[in-house]
């Protein structure tokens, strides 16, 4: 299902990152946070592709209240997504942290960076889902780069078309 739904929504997500000048493997968080399921919720409260909590959400102008919720749209998601990477990176000069702090918050990263007196993602005592959250999008983006090495052959015909 990532390859079907990759050929979907990746086209998208690799057009904005590269014009704001991002890398292009910030694609594969959306694989990890919600396998580029449009309509995924966490027993958190997070919701869409990008399973930002509602909070959040709002904070990047996603609407989210009793009719619409903005957080399940592809492209307003990925915008306010792409944004909130952006900040990050901002606050903490590293692509790396800046992920990590997506997952666990950019409280709990400046937090555990303060406390810790480290601010590099590989020696930093992070939660244990954060310590794992950056090598879950490197086996989505090795998986995903070479397919067939890994036993996975889906047939053109069966990938989702691009768009959103």
């Amino acid at each position: 299902m990532w390859m079907k739904r990759a050929n979907r929504y990746f086209p998208y997500i690799e057009k904005r990152l590269k014009e704001r000048d991002m890398p292009g493997d910030l694609k594969y968080v959306v694989i990890v946070e919600s396998a580029l399921k449009t309509y995924a919720f966490s027993g958190a409260g997070a919701a869409g592709p990008w399973q930002f909590m509602e909070k959040t959400a709002k904070r990047y102008r996603l609407r989210v209240d009793d009719w619409i919720d903005e957080r399940l749209n592809f492209e307003r998601a990925t915008e306010a997504a792409l944004d909130y990477f952006g900040d990050l990176y901002q606050q903490f000069g590293s692509w790396t942290v800046a992920v990590a702090a997506y997952n666990c918050g950019e409280d709990r990263m400046n937090r555990d960076i303060n406390g810790q007196k480290i601010n590099n993602f590989y020696d930093l005592n992070l939660p244990l889902e954060t310590e794992r959250y950056i090598f879950r999008g490197l086996a989505a983006k090795i998986i995903l780069s070479a397919p067939e090495l890994y036993g996975y052959n889906v047939p053109e015909k069966s990938l989702y078309p691009p768009g959103t």
